[in-house]
């Protein structure tokens, strides 16, 4: 009899601690998104009794990550060099080259950027310092197929542009304020070239609407992805996170990006970003030694 009792115990401390468990993390997602989600808050939002039920209300950018999800991303993130906010407008996936460079003729630079990865800074200022030592006085930038990154890294990118004084706005719950690029004594040309197409998304179009409100660099290529929020990542008790989006970011000038992209200054076909424009930088130099 005292072996049964203890088995019944036993799974009666079971079953009341799951749902305990469970209980904390339901708890800490509805106080975040009573807190802090930009959208409309689900009007039953503490009836719902699932994460899945509550993730089903928000927009499709707020999500659950599981625990191995979330220990996968902050090691992922602590491959590179850590920055001091963990808000991030997208989780991007992580590629083996996030940046690489090339020369071309006539003292060209090529700056690919694959993704806003936390360590961008560092290697957007390695590649530039190269592409200058080899010659180059001209900068083209390819933001193509980027679907976004950390906003830290987009905010450091754009102290990089000698025209920009200020970087986005950023509408919260708590109203809207002007966030400033990370300064910094490297600069790009004053004439530099920052190539987009449909695929190019959050901190991609962060960044070009920074540069196309303040005339500070050339967009050229197809109307970006409209991808205009900033999501937050934020830790549960049950080691897994919510990812929540936080805000909305417009142009310095207040320049919508969200569900509208950006046109660019000089539109092109697909797949004809990068000819165009070096063709047209080609056509100049040939005209100024005349």
């Amino acid at each position: 009899m005292k072996k049964i009792l203890a088995a019944f115990l036993t799974i009666l401390f079971l079953t009341l601690q799951i749902p305990l468990a469970q209980a904390d993390t339901l708890d800490d997602i509805q106080y975040f998104i009573d807190t802090y989600y930009y959208g409309d808050v689900p009007k039953d939002l503490y009836t719902l009794t699932s994460v899945d039920e509550i993730i089903h209300t928000l927009d499709i950018y707020s999500r659950y990550l599981p625990a191995n999800e979330y220990q996968s991303h902050l090691a992922a993130v602590a491959t590179n060099k850590p920055t001091a906010k963990i808000a991030s407008i997208t989780i991007a996936p992580q590629t083996k080259q996030a940046v690489t460079s090339s020369m071309l003729p006539h003292n060209i630079g090529y700056l690919k950027i694959a993704q806003f990865t936390a360590d961008l800074d560092q290697k957007v200022h390695d590649h530039w310092l190269a592409l200058q030592q080899a010659g180059a006085t001209e900068l083209i930038i390819d933001l193509r197929y980027n679907g976004g990154g950390y906003v830290e890294s987009a905010e450091q990118l754009l102290g990089y542009f000698p025209g920009v004084t200020d970087a986005y706005q950023l509408t919260t719950r708590t109203g809207t304020r002007m966030i400033q690029p990370v300064t910094t004594n490297v600069k790009f040309p004053q004439q530099t070239y920052v190539l987009v197409n449909r695929y190019s998304a959050s901190a991609s179009e962060l960044v070009a609407v920074a540069l196309q409100d303040q005339q500070a660099a050339t967009i050229i290529g197809e109307t970006t992805r409209g991808k205009g929020t900033i999501q937050s990542i934020l830790p549960l008790e049950d080691g897994g996170a919510l990812k929540l989006t936080i805000g909305e970011f417009a142009g310095p000038k207040g320049t919508k990006v969200h569900k509208k992209g950006i046109t660019p200054t000089i539109q092109t076909e697909p797949n004809k970003e990068f000819i165009t424009i070096y063709t047209q930088l080609i056509q100049m130099k040939k005209q100024s030694s005349l």
